[in-house]
């Protein structure tokens, strides 16, 4: 069944997407371009003149020709930058608000919706988009072009105007139609490349398990090798039915050209008349050249515009979260943390399908200013859904989340100015964002405090390398969370990948003289050799959580 918005939008997708934003006035554009296609025509006008008497002022002649070619040279430069400027701004301001919307989009659903599309569409087709700019512009001012010069045809014969529109039209026809089922075979080209992009990420982001397992790399290849075959496939069929249209548009000219040369003789137009013809004929062929590459690049540009447009529908019926500061330099200091309590808190994931999948809950929490607690649990216990609930990041489905005693309405971001957090799938950023100048000095010592000194240095607002081991990597990952200077640390299998001496240490001195300092930290981990050093710990076990009774050897490892 057709979907009615579908039915009602309009031919153009590349003008739905730029058409709205577009900041520079049209009319004065048209008028360049009409102006350049006259001074087109012009130059037919004053070619056509040599050898009808005009040769007798040839310094006129010529001055005329190069004060046209100077005119059409400076509309067309100036209808182009004016063109790739308000382009790259549009696409420059749809990426920005693609992205802010992406950010504003609960986690949850971004993570339902996909990375590789979103990378997809951001990169490749906002690239396609901007590619098309010159080309579109030189076919729109070709078509002016043509425009004129088949008016100049028809002020020099009805005849030669008649068979030259009757040729262009069916030429024209033909084309269009079947560019119209090239453009569905790209849109499925999109599609497929897409699929691609996903297998690819699965090889870049999982190398290590491909190298190990031979069956399983086997298996990616195949279906990357295969997507990215159709997806060439479909391109080419495409690109191959363009092409073939071009030639018979090409060859239909030339018919078109011999038939004016055996007929109008026959109707008493020769000799100079015939010359004049062929000659605009001739210009016509490099104009109708120019627009056929226009509306070619156009198809490209339509399916990367439709993909863009049903992403940005897609994303608009999601709920999104509160604006962001604009200046996270203004932003006021979090404040102080007391307490966070989850009462009856549930949170359920969702299939691709809408299907429910693992949730967690209810969940009672508690979790108090000073407090170093310990949260372990199986894999796939919900240990990190737990997590990214108490963050924030996901919103509870069902009951009550308090902060400092106040109970927090739905969607309140409060959470996560409280927290910083060290996902165990963290990223791990070569520049400090948001870290101001004065910051810098602190962070060095933040890195030797990790016994990273002479490793890694701070330097143009960054690290100097982030080509370490995991371990070192989470331990710079810890340094970004401390520069945040939340009054609540997250810390997900933060220990896991250090080797012994660097765990023995976090949980001996860097634990401790963070607590000192003030923090409250909530660890994930499983090194039951540290749990005496916690004040609580929590198990994860099928979605529940429950409290353990420190035993007695934790009462003495405390003491």
């Amino acid at each position: 069944m057709t979907d009615p918005a579908e039915a009602r939008r309009p031919v153009s997708r590349l003008w739905q997407l730029i058409g709205p934003e577009l900041r520079a006035r049209p009319r004065p554009l048209l008028l360049l371009s009409a102006i350049a296609g006259l001074a087109n025509a012009a130059i037919l006008g004053v070619l056509g003149t040599v050898g009808r008497g005009g040769a007798s002022h040839p310094l006129g002649q010529l001055a005329l020709l190069l004060g046209a070619v100077a005119v059409y040279a400076v509309g067309q430069i100036r209808v182009a930058k004016v063109t790739e400027r308000e382009v790259e701004g549009i696409l420059s301001r749809l990426r920005l608000n693609l992205l802010d919307r992406v950010a504003r989009t609960d986690l949850a659903t971004f993570e339902r919706f996909g990375r590789a599309r979103l990378v997809s569409v951001l990169a490749g087709d906002v690239q396609t988009i901007s590619a098309a700019a010159v080309p579109v512009v030189s076919g729109a001012q070709a078509a002016l072009q043509l425009l004129f010069a088949v008016i100049y045809l028809f002020l020099l014969s009805t005849t030669a105007f008649a068979l030259g529109t009757l040729g262009v039209t069916l030429a024209a026809f033909a084309y269009l139609r079947r560019l119209r089922l090239m453009g569905a075979a790209l849109a499925e080209a999109g599609k497929q490349d897409q699929e691609t992009l996903e297998g690819l990420e699965d090889a870049l982001r999982g190398s290590a398990q491909l190298k190990q397992n031979a069956a399983m790399s086997i298996a990616l290849r195949a279906h990357v090798d295969g997507m990215s075959a159709r997806a060439a496939g479909t391109r080419r069929l495409a690109q191959e039915g363009i092409g073939g249209m071009t030639l018979f548009g090409q060859m239909m000219f030339f018919l078109l050209l011999g038939a004016m040369i055996w007929i109008l003789p026959r109707y008493g137009l020769g000799g100079p008349t015939v010359a004049k013809a062929t000659m605009v004929l001739l210009f016509v062929l490099g104009a109708i050249g120019n627009l056929l590459q226009g509306v070619t690049t156009v198809a490209f540009a339509e399916a990367a515009a439709d993909r863009l447009l049903t992403l940005q529908h897609q994303l608009s019926l999601l709920p999104v979260e509160p604006e962001p500061h604009a200046e996270p330099e203004a932003e006021p200091p979090p404040p102080e943390f007391e307490s966070l309590a989850l009462r009856g808190v549930t949170f359920r994931h969702q299939a691709a399908d809408g299907s429910p999948g693992f949730g967690i809950g209810p969940i009672d929490f508690e979790l108090s200013r000073g407090q170093v607690m310990f949260l372990s649990g199986g894999n796939g216990a919900g240990k990190s859904t737990l997590i990214k609930v108490l963050a924030g990041l996901y919103p509870p489905m069902a009951g009550v989340v308090a902060l400092n005693g106040r109970t927090l309405a739905p969607g309140d971001i409060a959470l996560r100015e409280m927290m910083a957090v060290v996902f165990s799938d963290f990223h791990l950023s070569p520049r400090l964002w948001g870290v101001p100048p004065e910051d810098m000095a602190r962070a060095r010592d933040l890195i030797a405090s990790v016994d990273l000194e002479g490793i890694v240095t701070v330097r143009d607002g960054g690290f100097s390398t982030t080509a370490l081991s995991t371990g070192q990597r989470k331990r710079l990952a810890l340094v970004v969370a401390l520069l945040e200077r939340r009054p609540v640390l997250v810390l997900d299998e933060f220990a896991a990948d250090q080797d012994p001496e660097f765990r023995r240490r976090f949980y001996r001195e860097i634990l401790p003289a963070l607590r000192a300092e003030g923090l409250t930290i909530l660890a994930v981990t499983h090194d039951d050799d540290y749990f005496d050093a916690a004040d609580r710990r929590l198990v994860m076990d099928e979605g529940q959580l429950r409290e353990v009774t420190p035993s007695l050897s934790d009462q003495v490892g405390n003491g």
